[in-house]
């Protein structure tokens, strides 16, 4: 007879665990909890987990990214320089290109080549191409 009331009250635990855990769910709380609450404490844990309040879902927090400023389109085209003693150096990336009018190596009257273009000119003679460029105004 107490192999049937242990059983009994095993399957009656199970069942208080099983609704405490679908109530934590339904209130968003820990569902482990619940289960435990209404396993171990049967009708008094149900009655905890169903008068808890439900916990509030998280807000979504957006994040106010500012907008990039466009960049210029990376182009793969290959640059040339003559320097001061009128020396051909190359090929190059226009990162590169750019890097040495800042480092003064070229200045805006030295003379630029890419195979885009028909003949060699000044960069001077090429404002849109090296507008952005910061040293583009200082010739030495």
């Amino acid at each position: 007879m107490s192999d049937s009331l242990l059983i009994t009250s095993l399957l009656i635990s199970l069942v208080c665990g099983l609704i405490a855990r679908r109530e934590a769910v339904r209130k968003n709380l820990n569902t482990k909890l619940g289960f435990c609450l209404g396993f171990f404490f049967g009708v008094l844990g149900l009655a905890i987990v169903f008068f808890l309040r439900p916990k509030k879902a998280p807000t979504s927090v957006k994040k106010i990214i500012p907008p990039k400023a466009p960049k210029k389109e990376i182009d793969a085209t290959l640059w040339y320089y003559l320097d001061k003693e009128h020396k051909q150096i190359g090929p190059m990336s226009f990162m590169l290109l750019q890097d040495a009018l800042e480092k003064s190596k070229i200045n805006d009257s030295s003379y630029v080549w890419n195979e885009k273009m028909d003949d060699w000119k000044k960069i001077e003679e090429l404002p849109e191409v090296f507008s952005d460029t910061a040293l583009h105004s200082s010739s030495s």
